[in-house]
């Protein structure tokens, strides 16, 4: 046998034809995941459409009740995860372009991105999907029927400009080697997606393969859900997309989209992304798997068993609620003379004590161990969850001071750090991932929007290239304090008692958005020229000394670069960096005070700012 033997390898309609078998298999987490959605949408699920309730039992005496308690901890836990402000940071790679320039370019584009392909909810729906099937899943590919038209093609067809188009995919429509652990490891992938047969055809070339797609069913059902479909419009039609990753038996990696194996839609013997175009959230690996560990599996037993004891109580409620009296027959009490809302019960009794007064029969009363139980269940799930009261708005008793509510928030906020760092290194790589669409396809020139702190904007055209020299994304998450009001009233009383806060402006963004960078903006835009500047005395490369120049951070910081034996050991890399050193100091001497004190401090001078070290006074 060969390489050419390989499934990836085979004709377009055999290859469809063995990936349609690997569609249709199912899996034991299909079970699990299809119990856990049971109880995350268990409100939804009641057979009565004018009640929420359920009457079970022989003659329907029993009342169900379902509270989702469940469901509402997950939910508090997926907000604290994604509501953390996230900042996307383009790391590039040495170039002689301008990298700064590219960098604002892409912070603009990557600003774009998530406004107008709506990422944070995409996002916090694939996190969503990770806490109740133990796994997320968000795609990013390029579209090249979005964007705005650009013209009729030889077909009298439009074309577009293009654009990515990023989607969260449900766990039930991603099939993929479940034996593989690493999820990054996968060197193929399917997708399932319901898109209009319409248009489909409409975009098919070959008249054949039109009537193909146009004679094709809408899919019986949609895995897991569990919802009614009946009203889905018979236009829809299941599309698999397969992506295969360059490997040493496919070298270029392939691409095909096919609704079965007689309609192959899309076949490319290459995959232009050079990855698997989907991107995995899975705080927790199942060992061995490629499954991922629900939370909501923690949660559910307790679940199971606090809708149990509602139920009992709700049921001895609606069964007794109504007060029921006894009357001894023979007693001379008519029915009229009792309140309309009571049951009456006559009874015959030997001896009629006191005279045949009528006696109330309580039937309510339920054990206090019942109502114990049930709030230790409820005890128990916040426990498993470790969203505590005081996340939810109820500190427990006695807790009232905003040192303790800090202490448990913080509690909260280090237990979901593996869920945090999943979500963040999932969009790290779907944003990395939409810039290289960028970078692969656009090659018709488009305008992004770059906004100044002053809230002006500018639009700024570009095309793929000129995004060459970003490597990768990264995510910078802002302190999980800063998540909660509490936490962001704490950090600016805290930034206010150090005099780090200087105007009312700051205070109210510190508390509103927990944004601080805007207070040491200025420091980070030195200490970034700082090393900009030893990276090019390291390349024996001249740099521009400017006298409003913080003189004595340029100084010691270059000064450091003698440290290292390599450098000593150049002659020439030691007198560049010593002559640029002795032009800091020349220019620090000949500075005006008052105008350094102003740039260093924003106050007039004699108000804190003070004057470089060696500063000739005027």
């Amino acid at each position: 046998m060969s390489h050419q033997d390989y499934f990836a390898n085979k004709e377009p309609r055999e290859l469809a034809a063995e990936l349609e078998q690997l569609v249709s298999a199912s899996h034991s987490m299909h079970t699990t995941w299809n119990r856990n959605l049971h109880f995350y949408y268990s409100t939804l699920s009641s057979g009565d459409s004018e009640s929420a309730l359920e009457f079970v039992g022989s003659q329907q005496e029993v009342v169900k009740v379902k509270v989702p308690q469940a469901r509402s901890l997950i939910r508090q836990m997926v907000s604290l995860v994604t509501k953390q402000r996230s900042a996307f940071t383009p790391i590039a790679m040495s170039t002689e372009g301008n990298v700064l320039s590219d960098t604002k370019l892409i912070k603009a584009l990557l600003d774009q991105v998530v406004r107008e392909q709506s990422v944070d909810d995409k996002g916090e729906r694939a996190a969503e999907h990770a806490a109740v099937l133990g796994v997320g899943w968000l795609k990013c590919v390029w579209n090249p029927y979005k964007g705005q038209p650009r013209g009729a093609d030889e077909d009298g067809g439009v074309y577009y400009t293009g654009d990515v188009d990023i989607a969260c995919v449900d766990a039930y429509d991603v099939i993929y080697d479940y034996s593989v652990s690493d999820l990054d490891c996968l060197d193929w992938i399917i997708i399932r997606t319901t898109q209009n047969k319409f248009d489909l055809a409409a975009k098919a070339k070959d008249p054949d393969l039109k009537k193909k797609i146009l004679a094709l069913s809408q899919p019986t059902t949609t895995a897991g859900s569990g919802l009614n479909e009946s009203g889905m419009l018979k236009n829809s039609v299941s599309v698999y997309e397969f992506y295969h990753k360059a490997t040493p038996a496919v070298p270029n990696g392939r691409i095909s989209h096919f609704c079965s194996a007689d309609v192959v839609l899309h076949d490319e013997l290459e995959n232009p992304y050079d990855c698997l175009p989907i991107i995995p959230i899975r705080p927790e690996a199942l060992f061995k798997t490629g499954f991922g560990y629900p939370i909501i599996s923690s949660l559910i037993p307790m679940q199971e068993m606090f809708d149990s004891t509602i139920s009992t109580i709700a049921t001895n409620q609606a069964a007794f609620g109504i007060q029921s009296v006894l009357v001894p027959k023979g007693s001379d009490i008519s029915v009229s003379d009792l309140s309309s809302g009571m049951r009456v019960i006559e009874y015959q009794i030997m001896t009629a004590d006191g005279g045949g007064e009528p006696k109330a029969l309580q039937l309510t009363s339920t054990p206090a161990e019942v109502f114990n139980f049930a709030d230790m269940l409820h005890a128990n799930m916040q426990e498993i969850s470790n969203i505590n009261s005081a996340l939810r708005g109820s500190p427990p008793p006695g807790v009232t001071s905003g040192v303790a509510l800090t202490t448990l928030t913080t509690n909260a906020l280090e237990f979901t750090q593996s869920f945090t760092k999943a979500y963040v290194v999932g969009l790290e790589k779907l944003m990395t991932l939409a810039i290289l669409c960028y970078k692969k396809f656009a090659r018709i020139e488009r305008v992004v929007e770059m906004t100044g702190r002053n809230k002006q904007t500018m639009a700024k055209t570009f095309v793929g290239d000129d995004l060459a020299s970003i490597s990768r994304i990264a995510v910078t998450v802002s302190n999980p304090l800063a998540a909660t009001a509490a936490g962001r009233q704490q950090i600016a009383g805290d930034l206010l008692k150090a005099g780090l806060i200087r105007n009312t402006a700051q205070y109210f963004e510190a508390i509103e958005t927990g944004n601080i960078e805007i207070l040491f903006d200025k420091e980070l835009a030195e200490q970034m020229l700082i090393e900009n500047e030893n990276d090019d005395l390291r390349s024996h490369k001249s740099c521009i000394v400017a006298s409003l120049d913080d003189h004595p951070s340029h100084i010691s910081s270059h000064a450091a670069l003698l440290n290292d034996p390599s450098i000593r050991r150049s002659g020439t890399m030691v007198e560049t960096i010593l002559s640029h050193i002795l032009e800091h100091q020349r220019q620090m001497t000949e500075v005006d005070p008052g105008l350094w004190s102003m740039v260093r401090s924003g106050k007039p001078p004699g108000a804190g700012g003070g004057a470089p070290p060696g500063a000739q006074q005027q």
